[in-house]
């Protein structure tokens, strides 16, 4: 299912609202770090050139998601964390498991 809002337009799984680009294989990933707190290791860029950001360092943490009427996905940095930032589920050039380092997933660049 589509929404839009401030022309953001997403797509809603388990009422977390993900940014409608973000591919399903991405999705499930996240769906299952949010549901078994699994941490992982994200690597975010231009998903167009495949290009990583070059202030942006790999970040670590499990999904969470926020609170209120749009449930959108977070970056939870540790078990203690009261907290997170907005995950920029349509950014993410690569996935890994965040012990071990096995990627999980990797965008395909046309």
């Amino acid at each position: 299912m589509s929404h839009d809002d401030d022309e953001i337009k997403y797509q809603v799984v388990n009422d977390t609202y993900y940014h409608a680009d973000t591919p399903p294989e991405v999705i499930r990933i996240l769906e299952s770090s949010r549901t078994l707190k699994h941490r992982l290791l994200f690597t975010f860029g231009n998903v167009l050139t495949g290009v990583a950001w070059e202030t942006a360092t790999p970040e670590r943490g499990h999904v969470g998601r926020s609170v209120g009427t749009k449930r959108i996905p977070l970056l939870i940095r540790t078990s203690r964390s009261m907290g997170g930032e907005h995950l920029m589920d349509h950014c993410i050039l690569k996935i890994q498991e965040s012990r071990g380092g096995r990627v999980l997933y990797q965008r395909k660049i046309p």
